[in-house]
C-alpha cells in the first residue's frame, strides 16, 4: 500500500500493445492494451503508465509513489529502429519464404488428392476373349460378360496380396505379317515413384531458410532428416547446442531486466535471475 515493494508482474501480449505520441524529449508516457482485433469501446482499452526505456530504475523511484501500476518494455534492438520494433524474423514474410514453404504443401496436398494411384496397366487383346468363349463354348452374351469380369477379377487377384509374390504369368504371343509381337496379355507395372524427388530440394531450402530467420540450426530441430551432407555427427550436434545456447544470452538478459529492476527496487540481497547452461556430454563422460 505504501509503494515500496513490487508484489506483481504480469506479462502483456506485444501484439495487443499500442504505443502512446512521444513528449517533445521522444519519450512515451504510457501504453494502450486491447483487443484491437476486435470492436474496442473506450471502456475496453487499459492505459499503463510506462517507465521510460532509457532509466527505468530513476523513473521508478521518481514516480513509484504516484503509480501503483506501470509498464516495463523490453525491446530487441535492432538496426533502422522503428516507433514499433520489427522483429528480426518477419524477414521469414518478407523474404516470402514462408509462402513458398506454404505454396510447397499446397501443392503436394492437391497431387495427392488429384493423382490417381494406379499400380499395374493391363492390356488384353480381343483374341483372348474370343479364345476363352470358344474353348468354354459360351454363346450367350451376358455369360460371356460375367466370364470377362470372372476373369479380370482373377488376374486382379494375382497380381496383388503378398502371397502371390514371387508367381510366374504365362502368356501366348504371335508374330504378325510385318514381324511385330502381338501379344494377348501385357501387364504394364506403372512407377509410382517420386520424380525429382518431388520438391525435396525445395523443402530443404524452404526449411533451412526459416530456421535460419529464427537463428536456429535446422540439425537441433531435425527438420532436414536422413543420412546426407547437412546431418551431422552427435559430436557437431552438441556443439551446435552449445553455440545455439550461447547465442540466446543476449535475450536471457533482455528477458531478466524486468527482473533486476524488481530486485533492486525491492532491494533484495544476494538475489539474481539465471537461465542455467545445459552443457551435453558423451555416455563415458
Amino acid at each position: 500500500e505504501d509503494a515500496s515493494r513490487i508484489v506483481r508482474i504480469v506479462r502483456k501480449q506485444a501484439c495487443y500493445v499500442r504505443f502512446a505520441p512521444a513528449d517533445k524529449s521522444g519519450v512515451i508516457p504510457y501504453i494502450l492494451y486491447a483487443n484491437w482485433r476486435n470492436t474496442v469501446s473506450p471502456e475496453d482499452i487499459e492505459r499503463i503508465e510506462l517507465l521510460n526505456p532509457h532509466s527505468p530504475f530513476t523513473d521508478l523511484q521518481n514516480r513509484g509513489k504516484k503509480i501503483k501500476k506501470f509498464a516495463v518494455v523490453s525491446r530487441i534492438p535492432t538496426p533502422d529502429n522503428t516507433y514499433y520494433p520489427i522483429p528480426y524474423y518477419a524477414a521469414l514474410f518478407k523474404g516470402k519464404w514462408f509462402n513458398i514453404k506454404q505454396l510447397i504443401g499446397i501443392a503436394k496436398e492437391a497431387k495427392l488428392r488429384n493423382s490417381a494411384p494406379i499400380k499395374y496397366h493391363i492390356e488384353i487383346a480381343n483374341s483372348f476373349w474370343n479364345n476363352i468363349f470358344k474353348v468354354e463354348g459360351i454363346t450367350e452374351r451376358v455369360k460371356q460378360q460375367e466370364r470377362v469380369n470372372e476373369e479380370k477379377d482373377n488376374i486382379i487377384n494375382f497380381l496383388t496380396g503378398m502371397e502371390n509374390s514371387g508367381k510366374v504369368l504365362f502368356s501366348t504371343f504371335y508374330v504378325s505379317p510385318n514381324g511385330e509381337e502381338q501379344h494377348d496379355v501385357v501387364i504394364n507395372k506403372i512407377e509410382t515413384d517420386k520424380e525429382g524427388g518431388d520438391w525435396a530440394t525445395d523443402i530443404v531450402e524452404a526449411i533451412n531458410m526459416m530456421c535460419f530467420t529464427m537463428r536456429v540450426h535446422s540439425n537441433l530441430v531435425g527438420s532436414v532428416p536422413g543420412k546426407s551432407q547437412t546431418n551431422n555427427s552427435g559430436s557437431d550436434k552438441r556443439e551446435l547446442y552449445t553455440i545455439a545456447q550461447a547465442l540466446q544470452k543476449p535475450y536471457h538478459d533482455l528477458l531478466f531486466s524486468v527482473h533486476r529492476l524488481i530486485i533492486r527496487f525491492n532491494k533484495w540481497t544476494a538475489v539474481k535471475p539465471d537461465c542455467p547452461f545445459i552443457q551435453l556430454t558423451t555416455l563415458d563422460e
